[in-house]
């Protein structure tokens, strides 16, 4: 008597063609997953950048409201010892770090320029509608301080150069009058 022993297992298996399609399908969705990141990444630092760029320009125009509005003898306003024309400024301030591993990070090339009604050098004054209108009569009395900030950055081995600037109007009989003793 012989016994016959017949198995009842299907034999499965995937075919080189599946195996290679499903192969591009992860490599597609890995590579748009790690390209999704890395843009994320780019895009928080430029974030990070543009913000500690309005930091500068305010802290630079806050300084500049100080400044004592005066006589040609007594002007800190005008003095490009106290308020000086070009600067630089870094993503992190100079004391992070320890010793000589003093980490800057990006730097920022900034000027301030400051223009005022008289001499011939006009400015305009809009109102609350965006339209130029003439001067009011306390112009003279007023100066247009702009600071601009220029910097450079390297993502994905090209530069990017980037421009912000801040405009404020500032007052001869300020803040700077109340805080600051003549």
């Amino acid at each position: 008597m012989q016994l016959s022993i017949r198995s009842n297992k299907v034999v499965a298996a995937f075919t080189l063609v599946e195996v290679m399609v499903s192969s591009l399908i992860g490599t597609i969705i890995f590579a748009a997953l790690f390209y999704g990141l890395s843009q994320g990444t780019f895009i928080i630092q430029t974030d990070r950048e543009n913000l500690r760029a309005t930091q500068i320009m305010m802290g630079k125009l806050e300084g500049v409201r100080l400044c004592k509005w005066g006589n040609n003898n007594s002007t800190q306003l005008f003095d490009s010892s106290y308020i000086p024309t070009n600067f630089v400024d870094y993503f992190y301030p100079s004391s992070i770090g320890n010793g000589s591993n003093v980490v800057n990070g990006v730097a920022y090339a900034g000027t301030i320029s400051i223009q005022t009604n008289g001499g011939g050098n006009n400015f305009s004054f809009y109102d609350s509608n965006g339209v130029a209108g003439t001067a009011p009569s306390y112009s003279n009395q007023m100066a247009l301080v702009t600071v601009t900030l220029t910097w450079s950055d390297t993502h994905y081995g090209r530069t990017v150069t980037f421009n912000r600037s801040m405009k404020a109007y500032i007052a001869q009989n300020g803040i700077q009058n109340y805080l600051i003793s003549q």
